[in-house]
């Protein structure tokens, strides 16, 4: 019975912490995605202030 007990919690913290590295790596991937995103929507602004300029 005791073995049954400890493998079960094994197997539910090796799948806790794979689900956790999955919702952190998503996590982290979104964030760059945005900072592309906003990086790119300023370089927009600066070359369409550049344009207004000249």
């Amino acid at each position: 019975m005791e073995k049954y007990i400890i493998t079960a919690l094994i197997v539910w913290i090796i799948i806790s912490t794979v689900l956790l590295l999955f919702v952190i790596i998503s996590v982290s991937k979104n964030k760059t995605k945005q900072e592309r995103e906003l990086e790119d929507r300023e370089q927009e602004e600066f070359v369409s202030s550049l344009k207004k300029t000249n």
